[in-house]
């Protein structure tokens, strides 16, 4: 689910009756004029009751999208500033776990203000969603070529961002495509060889499968990975720690447990603990386990997770999204998403990408069916 143009249409005071009562509420009086807007202190109660509405809008629609195991994304203002004034406070929608993904438009020719706004969005989102910068062919005041949509593209995925979005489709020409499809098949990673040294760069990933050949040793983005030979490949692995959430579940009957695995890998330097959380339906709760789980440098290990269903739970189709948090941080841990096959210099190799998000938008949310006493076949 994706809202666009969820924000007031632009800075200027409303005076319809509904914005004078919270002018009312908010500011103690039923009349905000432009001059009003330049005190600076009055300027911020204004947005903060601007960003309530919109805010108590997302909200709504998040719990809409909760109860039908959807995603939900925003498309919103570059400028934080400005985003802020029209009742776009993303960041914040962000960090109380509101929105799944961010898509900022960053809609510029200038490649100096795109790198800007982009490092701006990496530090403001902090992790807590996913952010695909959105890369414009044409909009209202501009347009760019299809070689700067591709560099904007390209340095979206390598400063750090998540993925790509893009409004006005229409506006993409066959030799965009062209352009967009490789870039979407390396995803931004890159890989050379040099002498017996692997240099990768791009997103984070737990492993890479690759052609067999002479590599003593692998660095990325200043991180010694791993290498080991297994059969025709090296296995490079990333020092990250992670979490595999079940598949599926099986269908439940009120007041029963559900019962499931997760797996956990940390191939960090350091110990780890790692606490299991959740979105779950209302009266639903995790019973196993209770306490945080260590987790040794370089251990892989599958824990058993258990979920109370209420007595009072009606038959019917619920959702769940399991996840971990790192005690020590209280950071989300990483999930990963579907593998990807990429051609380097006509070598085939394999990635397992991984998302530190705290929600994401991978297919994570899981049907449970709660059955009644006599289920039919």
């Amino acid at each position: 689910m994706n809202l666009d143009f969820i924000r007031y249409p632009d800075d200027s005071p409303c005076s319809c009756a509904a914005c004078r009562a919270l002018y009312k509420q908010w500011l103690g009086r039923e009349e905000v004029t432009e001059e009003d807007l330049e005190d600076e202190e009055f300027a911020r109660r204004y947005a903060d009751m601007r960003n309530a509405v919109i805010g108590g809008m997302v909200a709504k629609v998040r719990a809409m999208c909760d109860r039908v195991g959807l995603k939900l994304s925003v498309c919103v203002f570059a400028n934080l500033h400005h985003a802020r004034m029209l009742g776009q406070d993303w960041p914040r929608w962000a960090r109380e776990g509101l929105v799944d993904v961010v898509c900022p438009m960053s809609y510029t020719s200038d490649r100096a203000q795109h790198r800007q706004w982009l490092g701006d969005h990496i530090t403001a989102m902090n992790g807590e969603a996913e952010l695909w910068d959105a890369v414009a062919r044409k909009w209202d005041r501009g347009e760019n070529s299809p070689d700067e949509a591709l560099a904007q593209s390209l340095q979206i995925l390598r400063e750090g961002a998540h993925g790509l979005a893009s409004y006005n489709m229409a506006a993409f020409s066959e030799e965009d495509w062209q352009l967009q499809a490789v870039l979407q098949k390396e995803r931004g990673w890159t890989v050379s060889l040099h002498g017996d040294r692997l240099d990768v760069a791009g997103p984070p990933f737990a492993w890479m499968r690759l052609p067999l050949k002479s590599v003593a040793h692998a660095v990325a983005s200043g991180a010694q990975l791993t290498c080991t030979v297994e059969d025709d490949r090296v296995i490079v692995r990333g020092p990250a720690l992670w979490t595999e959430p079940p598949a599926r579940f099986s269908s439940v009957a009120p007041g029963q447990r559900l019962e499931t695995s997760v797996a956990r890998h940390n191939r960090t330097l350091a110990a780890a603990a790692v606490r299991i959380t959740g979105r779950l339906p209302e009266g639903w709760r995790i019973e196993e386990p209770r306490d945080d789980l260590p987790l040794a440098a370089g251990e892989s290990q599958t824990v058993a997770v258990a979920i109370r269903v209420p007595e009072s739970a009606s038959p019917g189709r619920y959702w769940l999204d399991l996840m971990s948090a790192d005690t020590k941080s209280g950071r989300p841990v990483a999930r990963p998403l579907d593998p990807v096959t990429l051609e380097v210099e006509g070598n085939l190799f394999t990635v397992l990408p991984l998302t530190g998000t705290r929600f994401t938008s991978a297919p994570t949310w899981i049907p449970v069916d709660v059955v009644g006493p006599d289920p039919v076949e």
